[in-house]
Protein backbone atom coordinates (compact mmCIF):
# COMPACT_ATOMS: atom_id res chain seq x y z
CA UNK A 1 0.00 0.00 0.00
CA UNK A 2 0.85 3.06 -0.64
CA UNK A 3 0.39 6.59 1.29
CA UNK A 4 0.86 10.13 0.30
CA UNK A 5 2.87 12.43 2.05
CA UNK A 6 2.33 15.96 1.59
CA UNK A 7 4.86 18.78 1.81
CA UNK A 8 4.47 22.56 1.43
CA UNK A 9 6.17 23.79 -2.29
CA UNK A 10 8.79 26.04 -0.36
CA UNK A 11 9.43 27.96 -3.74
CA UNK A 12 5.94 29.18 -4.17
CA UNK A 13 3.77 31.69 -2.32
CA UNK A 14 0.73 30.86 -2.92
CA UNK A 15 -2.84 32.21 -1.67
CA UNK A 16 -5.11 30.21 0.78
CA UNK A 17 -8.67 30.95 0.30
CA UNK A 18 -11.34 31.72 3.35
CA UNK A 19 -13.00 29.43 5.49
CA UNK A 20 -15.78 28.70 4.55
CA UNK A 21 -18.75 28.00 7.31
CA UNK A 22 -20.52 25.08 6.62
CA UNK A 23 -23.33 22.99 7.90
CA UNK A 24 -24.43 19.44 7.61
CA UNK A 25 -27.73 17.66 9.38
CA UNK A 26 -28.10 14.08 9.37
CA UNK A 27 -30.68 14.31 11.07
CA UNK A 28 -33.10 13.94 14.25
CA UNK A 29 -31.45 10.92 16.02
CA UNK A 30 -28.72 10.74 13.53
CA UNK A 31 -31.55 9.34 10.56
CA UNK A 32 -29.52 10.50 7.20
CA UNK A 33 -26.55 9.68 5.63
CA UNK A 34 -25.55 12.54 3.41
CA UNK A 35 -22.97 12.66 1.11
CA UNK A 36 -20.70 15.69 0.33
CA UNK A 37 -18.86 17.27 -2.19
CA UNK A 38 -15.73 19.05 -0.56
CA UNK A 39 -14.19 20.92 -3.35
CA UNK A 40 -17.91 22.87 -4.26
CA UNK A 41 -18.37 22.83 -0.23
CA UNK A 42 -21.83 21.54 -1.26
CA UNK A 43 -24.31 18.29 -0.07
CA UNK A 44 -24.50 15.84 -3.39
CA UNK A 45 -27.14 13.57 -1.84
CA UNK A 46 -28.73 12.73 1.62
CA UNK A 47 -30.71 9.22 2.20
CA UNK A 48 -32.28 7.53 4.88
CA UNK A 49 -29.68 4.92 6.64
CA UNK A 50 -32.91 2.85 7.43
CA UNK A 51 -34.13 1.87 4.10
CA UNK A 52 -31.68 -0.83 3.63
CA UNK A 53 -30.23 -4.49 4.68
CA UNK A 54 -27.81 -5.53 2.70
CA UNK A 55 -25.21 -3.57 -0.23
CA UNK A 56 -23.46 -4.80 -3.21
CA UNK A 57 -20.11 -3.57 -4.28
CA UNK A 58 -20.72 -2.45 -8.48
CA UNK A 59 -17.10 -3.22 -9.89
CA UNK A 60 -13.69 -4.55 -9.15
CA UNK A 61 -12.61 -8.00 -7.96
CA UNK A 62 -13.27 -7.24 -3.91
CA UNK A 63 -17.28 -8.62 -3.86
CA UNK A 64 -17.57 -6.68 -0.72
CA UNK A 65 -21.17 -7.05 0.51
CA UNK A 66 -22.14 -4.72 3.80
CA UNK A 67 -24.99 -5.31 6.14
CA UNK A 68 -26.83 -1.86 7.30
CA UNK A 69 -26.34 -2.57 10.82
CA UNK A 70 -23.97 -4.70 12.85
CA UNK A 71 -24.11 -6.00 16.48
CA UNK A 72 -27.64 -5.81 17.95
CA UNK A 73 -26.59 -3.88 21.27
CA UNK A 74 -24.48 -1.42 20.03
CA UNK A 75 -27.07 1.24 18.83
CA UNK A 76 -26.99 0.48 15.09
CA UNK A 77 -29.69 0.80 13.27
CA UNK A 78 -30.23 -2.01 10.77
CA UNK A 79 -29.70 -5.73 9.94
CA UNK A 80 -28.11 -7.98 11.76
CA UNK A 81 -25.85 -10.42 10.53
CA UNK A 82 -24.28 -14.14 11.48
CA UNK A 83 -22.40 -16.69 9.03
CA UNK A 84 -24.26 -20.71 9.62
CA UNK A 85 -20.79 -22.22 8.92
CA UNK A 86 -23.23 -24.26 6.21
CA UNK A 87 -21.44 -24.56 3.03
CA UNK A 88 -23.37 -25.29 -0.17
CA UNK A 89 -27.01 -24.73 -1.61
CA UNK A 90 -28.36 -28.49 -0.15
CA UNK A 91 -26.83 -26.40 3.69
CA UNK A 92 -28.75 -23.28 2.84
CA UNK A 93 -32.44 -25.75 1.84
CA UNK A 94 -31.90 -27.11 5.69
CA UNK A 95 -34.07 -25.48 8.73
CA UNK A 96 -31.51 -23.51 10.52
CA UNK A 97 -31.08 -23.13 14.70
CA UNK A 98 -31.40 -19.53 15.25
CA UNK A 99 -31.52 -19.84 18.78
CA UNK A 100 -28.13 -21.79 19.11
CA UNK A 101 -26.90 -19.21 16.51
CA UNK A 102 -27.57 -15.91 18.01
CA UNK A 103 -26.28 -17.27 21.24
CA UNK A 104 -23.03 -18.82 20.45
CA UNK A 105 -21.79 -16.82 17.34
CA UNK A 106 -21.05 -13.01 17.38
CA UNK A 107 -23.03 -11.55 14.70
CA UNK A 108 -20.45 -10.03 11.64
CA UNK A 109 -19.72 -6.00 10.74
CA UNK A 110 -18.24 -4.30 8.03
CA UNK A 111 -14.40 -3.63 7.94
CA UNK A 112 -14.55 0.11 9.62
CA UNK A 113 -11.41 0.96 7.12
CA UNK A 114 -12.51 0.21 3.88
CA UNK A 115 -15.60 -0.30 1.48
CA UNK A 116 -14.19 -3.14 0.35
CA UNK A 117 -14.36 -5.81 3.06
CA UNK A 118 -18.35 -6.18 4.46
CA UNK A 119 -19.16 -8.10 7.11
CA UNK A 120 -20.49 -11.03 4.20
CA UNK A 121 -16.66 -10.69 3.27
CA UNK A 122 -15.06 -11.69 6.80
CA UNK A 123 -12.95 -15.04 6.48
CA UNK A 124 -11.94 -14.01 3.22
CA UNK A 125 -9.18 -15.30 2.04
CA UNK A 126 -8.46 -13.38 -1.66
CA UNK A 127 -5.12 -15.43 -2.01
CA UNK A 128 -7.43 -18.76 -3.16
CA UNK A 129 -9.99 -16.80 -4.39
CA UNK A 130 -12.23 -17.24 -1.33
CA UNK A 131 -14.40 -13.92 -0.71
CA UNK A 132 -16.10 -14.97 2.14
CA UNK A 133 -19.42 -15.79 0.48
CA UNK A 134 -18.68 -17.26 -2.57
CA UNK A 135 -15.27 -18.85 -4.47
CA UNK A 136 -13.76 -17.95 -7.45
CA UNK A 137 -13.73 -21.13 -10.12
CA UNK A 138 -10.99 -20.44 -12.30
CA UNK A 139 -11.97 -22.53 -14.78
CA UNK A 140 -15.90 -21.01 -15.32
CA UNK A 141 -14.31 -17.87 -14.12
CA UNK A 142 -17.65 -17.36 -12.07
CA UNK A 143 -17.68 -16.50 -8.68
CA UNK A 144 -19.83 -19.51 -7.05
CA UNK A 145 -21.49 -18.75 -3.83
CA UNK A 146 -20.43 -21.03 -0.66
CA UNK A 147 -21.57 -19.89 2.44
CA UNK A 148 -25.12 -19.63 4.10
CA UNK A 149 -26.03 -16.34 6.45
CA UNK A 150 -28.52 -15.77 8.57
CA UNK A 151 -29.55 -12.03 9.00
CA UNK A 152 -32.60 -10.50 11.42
CA UNK A 153 -33.88 -7.36 9.99
CA UNK A 154 -34.88 -4.08 11.94
CA UNK A 155 -37.58 -5.91 12.64
CA UNK A 156 -36.95 -8.73 14.37
CA UNK A 157 -37.85 -10.88 11.34
CA UNK A 158 -35.07 -13.64 10.32
CA UNK A 159 -33.96 -14.69 7.26
CA UNK A 160 -31.54 -17.26 5.67
CA UNK A 161 -29.28 -15.69 2.58
CA UNK A 162 -27.29 -17.82 0.19
CA UNK A 163 -25.16 -15.57 -2.62
CA UNK A 164 -25.48 -17.70 -5.75
CA UNK A 165 -23.32 -15.77 -7.00
CA UNK A 166 -21.45 -13.36 -9.83
CA UNK A 167 -21.78 -14.40 -13.57
CA UNK A 168 -19.98 -11.73 -15.59
CA UNK A 169 -22.53 -8.91 -15.24
CA UNK A 170 -24.80 -10.27 -13.60
CA UNK A 171 -25.15 -10.95 -9.51
CA UNK A 172 -27.48 -13.38 -7.99
CA UNK A 173 -28.78 -13.99 -4.64
CA UNK A 174 -31.95 -15.47 -2.62
CA UNK A 175 -33.19 -15.23 0.63
CA UNK A 176 -36.25 -16.79 2.50
CA UNK A 177 -37.64 -17.63 5.93
CA UNK A 178 -35.42 -20.12 8.29
CA UNK A 179 -38.21 -22.81 7.13
CA UNK A 180 -37.50 -22.28 3.34
CA UNK A 181 -40.60 -20.61 2.33
CA UNK A 182 -41.26 -17.36 0.92
CA UNK A 183 -37.92 -17.73 -1.26
CA UNK A 184 -37.00 -14.68 -3.12
CA UNK A 185 -34.49 -14.56 -5.97
CA UNK A 186 -33.19 -11.94 -6.89
CA UNK A 187 -30.65 -10.77 -9.74
CA UNK A 188 -29.34 -7.66 -10.92
CA UNK A 189 -26.54 -6.35 -13.41
CA UNK A 190 -23.75 -4.92 -11.70
CA UNK A 191 -23.20 -2.62 -14.99
CA UNK A 192 -26.64 -0.41 -14.18
CA UNK A 193 -24.95 0.66 -11.23
CA UNK A 194 -21.23 1.29 -12.73
CA UNK A 195 -21.56 5.25 -11.40
CA UNK A 196 -22.13 3.99 -7.78
CA UNK A 197 -19.74 2.41 -5.23
CA UNK A 198 -23.16 0.11 -4.02
CA UNK A 199 -26.15 -0.93 -5.06
CA UNK A 200 -28.50 -1.32 -1.82
CA UNK A 201 -31.65 -3.93 -1.59
CA UNK A 202 -34.48 -4.13 0.89
CA UNK A 203 -35.32 -7.39 2.37
CA UNK A 204 -38.68 -5.54 3.40
CA UNK A 205 -39.97 -4.22 0.55
CA UNK A 206 -37.94 -6.71 -1.80
CA UNK A 207 -36.53 -4.06 -4.00
CA UNK A 208 -32.91 -2.45 -4.78
CA UNK A 209 -32.92 1.48 -3.71
CA UNK A 210 -30.59 3.97 -5.59
CA UNK A 211 -29.51 5.73 -2.58
CA UNK A 212 -25.73 6.92 -3.22
CA UNK A 213 -24.79 9.23 -5.49
CA UNK A 214 -22.43 8.56 -8.34
CA UNK A 215 -19.03 8.26 -6.93
CA UNK A 216 -17.73 11.20 -8.60
CA UNK A 217 -20.13 13.30 -6.86
CA UNK A 218 -18.58 13.24 -3.42
CA UNK A 219 -15.84 12.92 -1.02
CA UNK A 220 -17.12 12.42 2.28
CA UNK A 221 -20.57 11.19 4.22
CA UNK A 222 -21.78 12.28 7.18
CA UNK A 223 -23.63 9.56 9.34
CA UNK A 224 -23.74 6.40 11.65
CA UNK A 225 -21.29 3.87 11.55
CA UNK A 226 -19.89 0.86 13.76
CA UNK A 227 -16.54 1.78 15.48
CA UNK A 228 -14.38 0.06 17.79
CA UNK A 229 -13.87 2.16 21.07
CA UNK A 230 -11.05 1.70 23.28
CA UNK A 231 -13.01 3.00 25.89
CA UNK A 232 -15.40 0.54 25.92
CA UNK A 233 -12.93 -2.43 26.21
CA UNK A 234 -12.51 -2.40 22.20
CA UNK A 235 -16.00 -3.37 21.72
CA UNK A 236 -17.63 -1.86 18.26
CA UNK A 237 -20.68 0.33 19.34
CA UNK A 238 -23.03 2.91 16.82
CA UNK A 239 -21.22 6.31 16.60
CA UNK A 240 -21.78 9.53 14.43
CA UNK A 241 -18.85 10.87 12.23
CA UNK A 242 -17.16 11.23 8.92
CA UNK A 243 -15.93 8.52 5.80
CA UNK A 244 -14.17 9.11 3.06
CA UNK A 245 -14.81 7.57 -0.44
CA UNK A 246 -12.89 5.74 -2.57
CA UNK A 247 -9.74 6.97 -3.92
CA UNK A 248 -9.86 9.92 -1.60
CA UNK A 249 -6.82 10.63 1.37
CA UNK A 250 -6.86 11.65 5.08
CA UNK A 251 -4.44 13.28 6.94
CA UNK A 252 -4.76 14.37 10.81
CA UNK A 253 -3.22 17.14 12.29
CA UNK A 254 -3.26 17.36 15.97
CA UNK A 255 -1.56 20.39 17.81
CA UNK A 256 -2.02 23.78 19.01
CA UNK A 257 -3.41 26.21 17.03
CA UNK A 258 -5.55 24.05 13.75
CA UNK A 259 -6.45 27.01 12.20
CA UNK A 260 -2.87 27.75 11.17
CA UNK A 261 -1.98 23.70 10.70
CA UNK A 262 -0.43 22.63 7.56
CA UNK A 263 -0.38 19.46 5.74
CA UNK A 264 3.28 19.97 5.77
CA UNK A 265 4.98 16.53 6.89
CA UNK A 266 1.15 14.64 7.58
CA UNK A 267 1.08 10.88 6.04
CA UNK A 268 -1.86 10.40 4.22
CA UNK A 269 -3.73 7.28 4.44
CA UNK A 270 -6.91 5.82 2.44
CA UNK A 271 -8.51 4.35 5.67
CA UNK A 272 -11.99 5.80 5.51
CA UNK A 273 -12.27 6.57 9.24
CA UNK A 274 -9.29 8.37 9.53
CA UNK A 275 -11.80 11.48 9.96
CA UNK A 276 -14.07 9.16 12.22
CA UNK A 277 -15.87 10.02 15.31
CA UNK A 278 -13.34 11.41 17.65
CA UNK A 279 -13.11 14.64 16.75
CA UNK A 280 -16.40 15.47 19.05
CA UNK A 281 -16.34 14.07 23.07
CA UNK A 282 -19.82 14.32 25.20
CA UNK A 283 -19.27 16.77 28.24
CA UNK A 284 -22.65 15.54 30.23
CA UNK A 285 -25.40 17.55 28.63
CA UNK A 286 -23.92 18.08 24.78
CA UNK A 287 -20.89 17.61 22.81
CA UNK A 288 -17.58 19.71 22.68
CA UNK A 289 -15.62 19.60 19.57
CA UNK A 290 -11.85 19.03 19.46
CA UNK A 291 -10.10 22.73 19.56
CA UNK A 292 -6.66 21.30 18.78
CA UNK A 293 -7.56 18.92 15.45
CA UNK A 294 -7.57 19.51 12.05
CA UNK A 295 -8.36 17.35 8.77
CA UNK A 296 -6.35 17.62 5.61
CA UNK A 297 -8.93 15.69 2.65
CA UNK A 298 -6.72 14.85 -0.60
CA UNK A 299 -9.42 13.99 -3.56
CA UNK A 300 -8.65 12.24 -6.45
CA UNK A 301 -7.46 14.49 -8.40
CA UNK A 302 -4.69 15.54 -5.73
CA UNK A 303 -6.45 18.69 -4.38
CA UNK A 304 -6.22 18.89 -1.13
CA UNK A 305 -8.63 20.98 1.70
CA UNK A 306 -8.37 20.78 5.28
CA UNK A 307 -11.58 20.45 7.45
CA UNK A 308 -11.76 22.03 10.93
CA UNK A 309 -14.91 20.86 13.14
CA UNK A 310 -16.66 23.90 15.08
CA UNK A 311 -19.77 22.27 16.60
CA UNK A 312 -22.06 19.20 16.48
CA UNK A 313 -25.80 19.72 18.28
CA UNK A 314 -25.79 16.00 19.05
CA UNK A 315 -28.86 13.63 18.21
CA UNK A 316 -31.78 16.74 18.69
CA UNK A 317 -30.68 18.06 15.33
CA UNK A 318 -27.80 15.72 14.22
CA UNK A 319 -26.44 19.16 13.05
CA UNK A 320 -22.55 19.15 12.44
CA UNK A 321 -20.87 22.68 11.82
CA UNK A 322 -17.43 22.99 9.91
CA UNK A 323 -15.17 25.22 7.93
CA UNK A 324 -13.39 24.17 4.53
CA UNK A 325 -10.16 25.70 3.61
CA UNK A 326 -8.38 25.15 0.12
CA UNK A 327 -4.85 23.74 1.51
CA UNK A 328 -2.53 24.23 -0.97
CA UNK A 329 0.08 22.24 -0.88
CA UNK A 330 2.22 19.82 -3.04
CA UNK A 331 1.98 16.12 -3.00
CA UNK A 332 3.95 13.30 -3.86
CA UNK A 333 4.06 9.92 -3.15
CA UNK A 334 6.43 8.08 -0.62
CA UNK A 335 6.69 4.12 -1.01
CA UNK A 336 5.37 2.35 2.51
CA UNK A 337 7.51 1.01 4.72
CA UNK A 338 5.43 -1.69 6.25
CA UNK A 339 5.85 -4.98 5.25
CA UNK A 340 5.49 -6.11 1.60
CA UNK A 341 4.62 -9.49 2.03
CA UNK A 342 2.42 -10.73 5.48
CA UNK A 343 2.06 -14.44 6.08
CA UNK A 344 -0.17 -16.27 8.49
CA UNK A 345 0.57 -20.26 8.89
CA UNK A 346 -1.40 -22.50 9.34
CA UNK A 347 -4.72 -20.91 8.18
CA UNK A 348 -7.49 -21.79 9.42
CA UNK A 349 -5.43 -23.42 12.99
CA UNK A 350 -5.95 -23.72 16.04
CA UNK A 351 -4.21 -22.89 19.47
CA UNK A 352 -1.22 -21.38 17.53
CA UNK A 353 -0.18 -19.99 14.12
CA UNK A 354 2.71 -18.51 12.83
CA UNK A 355 3.03 -14.73 11.37
CA UNK A 356 6.17 -13.79 9.01
CA UNK A 357 7.14 -10.38 7.55
CA UNK A 358 9.72 -8.70 5.86
CA UNK A 359 10.37 -5.67 7.86
CA UNK A 360 13.20 -5.98 10.52
CA UNK A 361 12.07 -2.76 12.17
CA UNK A 362 9.65 -3.03 15.67
CA UNK A 363 6.28 -3.29 14.62
CA UNK A 364 2.97 -4.16 16.36
CA UNK A 365 0.89 -6.52 15.51
CA UNK A 366 -3.16 -7.00 16.47
CA UNK A 367 -4.98 -9.83 16.42
CA UNK A 368 -9.45 -8.14 15.43
CA UNK A 369 -12.45 -10.40 15.63
CA UNK A 370 -14.72 -10.17 13.05
CA UNK A 371 -16.86 -6.59 14.92
CA UNK A 372 -12.95 -5.13 15.00
CA UNK A 373 -12.54 -5.57 18.26
CA UNK A 374 -8.58 -6.36 19.47
CA UNK A 375 -8.33 -9.81 21.39
CA UNK A 376 -4.44 -9.92 21.18
CA UNK A 377 -1.96 -7.02 20.67
CA UNK A 378 2.32 -7.39 20.87
CA UNK A 379 5.32 -5.87 19.43
CA UNK A 380 6.72 -8.35 17.34
CA UNK A 381 10.09 -7.89 14.60
CA UNK A 382 10.58 -9.06 11.19
CA UNK A 383 10.98 -12.59 10.58
CA UNK A 384 8.96 -15.30 12.08
CA UNK A 385 6.61 -14.63 15.02
CA UNK A 386 4.26 -17.29 17.19
CA UNK A 387 1.09 -15.93 17.79
CA UNK A 388 -0.77 -18.05 20.75
CA UNK A 389 -4.62 -18.69 19.80
CA UNK A 390 -5.03 -20.20 23.18
CA UNK A 391 -8.63 -19.26 24.54
CA UNK A 392 -10.00 -17.46 21.64
CA UNK A 393 -13.72 -18.21 20.01
CA UNK A 394 -13.94 -19.80 16.86
CA UNK A 395 -14.40 -17.51 13.93
CA UNK A 396 -12.67 -14.94 11.16
CA UNK A 397 -10.45 -12.83 12.64
CA UNK A 398 -7.86 -10.14 10.90
CA UNK A 399 -4.40 -9.67 11.64
CA UNK A 400 -3.08 -6.62 10.71
CA UNK A 401 0.65 -5.03 10.93
CA UNK A 402 1.36 -1.97 12.03
CA UNK A 403 5.42 -0.18 10.83
CA UNK A 404 4.98 3.59 11.16
CA UNK A 405 2.53 5.35 9.59
CA UNK A 406 2.26 1.70 7.59
CA UNK A 407 -0.31 -0.91 7.42
CA UNK A 408 -0.76 -3.97 5.87
CA UNK A 409 -3.63 -6.98 7.19
CA UNK A 410 -4.11 -10.90 6.75
CA UNK A 411 -6.90 -12.89 7.62
CA UNK A 412 -7.47 -15.53 9.97
CA UNK A 413 -9.90 -18.48 10.74
CA UNK A 414 -9.43 -20.04 14.05
CA UNK A 415 -10.99 -23.31 14.37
Amino acid sequence: MKFATACIASALAMFSAASAGETVSVGKGYANDVFYHIEGRAKSGNAPNADWDIAFETSGQSGAILVSGGNAVSGMVGAVLWDTELKGMDSYKTIIDTNTLFTTKQPLANSAETWHSGAFNMGKNPMTGDLGWGLYNPTTHKIEGSAVFVVKLPDSKVRKVFMDGLDGDDFTFRYANIDGSDEQVKTFKRSEYAKKNFVYFSMHSGEFIDREPESADWHIVFGKYLAVLEDQGNASYAVVGVRTNNGVKTAKYKGADPANATANGLTFTDNIAEIGHDWKVFAGTNYTVASDAAYFVQTPDAKIFKVIFTKFEGSSTGNIEFTVDDALTSVHEEAAGAAAILSVFPNPTAGAATVAFDVQTDSELALTDALGRIVRKERVSGGFNALDLNGLPQGAYMITLQSGASRISSPLIVR
